[in-house]
Formats: C-alpha cells, structure tokens, sequence
C-alpha cells in the first residue's frame, strides 16, 4: 500500500496520525 506525500499529510491533518514514520507496508491502525 503505497501513498503519495500528499495523501499522507491530508491523512496526518485529519487524523493526526504520524504516518510518515510508517512503512508503506506496515500500516498500523
């Protein structure tokens, strides 16, 4: 599951996960 920056910042504003600390393939929720 790849994400692009953009997703990932839209992502981490409405969720406020810190997601660019994540790896693409190891999406924690």
């Amino acid at each position: 599951m790849s994400m692009s920056p953009a997703l990932r910042h839209f992502i981490q504003l409405n969720f406020g996960w810190d997601i660019y600390e994540w790896e693409d393939e190891d999406i924690r929720f």
